[in-house]
């Protein structure tokens, strides 16, 4: 489904389950976010940047029951 649902031309992706350092402590994950994470964090500037959004569901959960795969979708449709 993902090599059906990429775009003509595209050469690179950026996978968002990557952004955040899932090994790092609350705190460190804090700083990392800064003031607003979904203004300010590097994982919400990588979205503004980015030229598109591919959402790769599975058959366990909907993407849209959990809050970030929401904001993810928000702030890219924003941009």
């Amino acid at each position: 489904k993902v090599s059906a649902s990429w775009p003509t031309g595209q050469r690179y992706m950026w996978f968002c389950c990557l952004a955040n350092p899932q090994t790092w402590s609350r705190q460190e994950l804090a700083a990392l976010l800064a003031g607003d994470p979904l203004r300010d964090s590097p994982f919400a500037q990588a979205i503004v940047h980015a030229k598109g959004l591919l959402a790769v569901p599975n058959s366990t959960v909907s993407i849209y029951t959990r809050l970030w795969c929401v904001a993810e979708a928000k702030i890219a449709t924003d941009h």
